[in-house]
């Protein structure tokens, strides 16, 4: 499963913690810093890893126009799109890839822990209930199809696709991201 790490970024302090949790052969990890150039300190080490794309798009709010700006240029493999303050699951890559082997579908959502709560339930999946550290996607699926605008976007985005490909969504019952995670104090379990 080749997947395409999308990452807006307006906490650049926060990319080594997120780097970190990245424990699996990832295709492309983009990162789009939303101010006019790319810091220096992070520039550095960042262009040592292999597969990692930097870019500064300023403007927009809540990182839709960064994602938005790198989604025209992915044409193949999977999207996820990863905040700069949440991290991945140790078992993220080994599970989903584990999945898609058996399963071959284009759109897979699993629960995330927010403080102990995560979504069990398929009417979960709507603006205001769901992240979008929250869905793998195949990048078929992005090819005339864009983030808004908009606070619950993300919630936008994949309960367009649960409604419109429902025979290509699987829904994993674990949880497999920390919200917010490099935002709050508590252990990851």
């Amino acid at each position: 499963m080749k997947i395409n790490i999308i990452t807006p970024c307006s906490r650049p302090g926060n990319l080594r913690a997120v780097y970190s949790s990245l424990n699996f052969p990832f295709y492309a990890w983009y990162i789009i810093f939303d101010s006019e150039e790319i810091p220096k300190k992070e520039r550095a080490w960042l262009e040592e890893i292999p597969n990692v794309f930097l870019s500064s798009f300023e403007g927009g709010r809540l990182g839709y126009v960064q994602r938005n700006s790198v989604l025209r240029d992915i044409k193949k493999g999977f999207c996820y799109f990863l905040d700069d303050d949440t991290i991945v699951h140790p078992n993220f890559y080994e599970r989903l890839n584990e999945i898609h082997k058996k399963l071959k579908k284009g759109i897979y959502i699993f629960g995330q822990d927010i403080g102990g709560k995560y979504p069990k339930r398929k009417t979960m999946i709507k603006p205001g209930y769901i992240d979008m550290g929250q869905y793998v996607v195949s990048c078929d699926y992005f090819k005339d199809l864009y983030f808004l605008q908009a606070t619950n976007s993300d919630g936008v985005i994949i309960e367009h696709l649960y409604n419109s490909y429902p025979e290509d969504v699987v829904y994993i019952g674990e949880i497999l991201s920390y919200y917010n995670k490099l935002r709050r104090k508590e252990e990851v379990k």
